[in-house]
């Protein structure tokens, strides 16, 4: 979530994970004794203190956070009500925030680079949209390169926490291929990165590891009309596989996201 915010997409992304009552919610902030003891169920309670979601990280070299919480009541009825805004952003520098490390703020619409206390802050806008990060709106070499060499480097991460491997996959769908040395965050562009490897590669790597896991085995992509997709040839059957036996979809398709991720061209 916090690398979405430098695609400009992370009020989507939490919209995704169950908006900002899903990441409230964790037990109730008192437990009375009556719950304690059974005698009544465990129910979430009006909150106290205003909504904020707060995501940051800190690094060697600089810091970010952002703020997210629900917008004021507008005049107009509307149905993005529970839509998120973004309160406040902040980069800084060093790994750890403190006031005088500050390098670029944002409070609301309003976006500046943070100065000493007797010069006048510099205003990079104060249009900025509720929903817009700082990140993916503002670009602006000469006064403000730390925001770039944040956002890019944000850009850069990849979170491969889990794939699909069911029948309706991106992994074993059939994809427009393109040159991919990175695999993508859903694994849509699995048969592309596995022939990026083979083609960069010069040693017998990706070969010897599937043959551990399947001895007999090759994996070879086919293309058709641009698009790719991945093929397994074993003892002599070679199967395309939605046509093999279900066990052998997933656990082929598993594996071969495995050997992306582990033969990747720079390791």
């Amino acid at each position: 979530m916090l690398a979405d915010a430098a695609l400009n997409s992370v009020v989507a992304s939490l919209a995704r994970e169950g908006g900002l009552p899903s990441t409230f919610w964790a037990g109730p902030e008192t437990i009375a004794r009556g719950v304690r003891q059974g005698t009544y169920a465990v129910e979430p309670l009006a909150k106290r203190e205003v909504a904020s979601l707060k995501l940051g990280f800190g690094g060697d070299t600089y810091g970010y956070s952002i703020d997210l919480g629900y917008p004021p009541p507008p005049p107009p009825a509307t149905m993005f009500g529970l839509d998120p805004h973004v309160k406040r952003e902040c980069i800084w520098h060093g790994p750890v925030y403190r006031k005088a490390s500050a390098l670029v703020d944002r409070r609301n619409n309003f976006v500046w680079l943070a100065t000493t206390r007797d010069e006048e802050p510099v205003m990079l806008t104060q249009h900025l949209s509720d929903t817009d990060s700082m990140l993916a709106s503002i670009a602006d070499p000469q006064r403000a390169p730390e925001m770039l060499a944040v956002r890019e480097a944000v850009r850069g991460w990849r979170f491969y926490d889990h794939f699909r491997t069911d029948s309706d996959s991106p992994a074993r769908a059939a994809q427009i291929g393109t040159f991919s040395p990175i695999l993508h965050d859903d694994g849509s562009n699995l048969a592309a990165a596995l022939q990026t490897i083979l083609e960069i590669r010069s040693d017998e790597a990706l070969t010897m590891t599937l043959e551990d896991a399947f001895p007999g085995s090759q994996l070879s992509v086919e293309v058709q009309n641009g698009r790719f997709e991945l093929m397994l040839q074993q003892h002599g059957l070679r199967g395309h596989f939605p046509q093999r036996s279900y066990r052998m979809e997933r656990c082929a398709t598993s594996y071969g996201l495995l050997l992306c991720l582990l033969r990747d061209h720079r390791n």
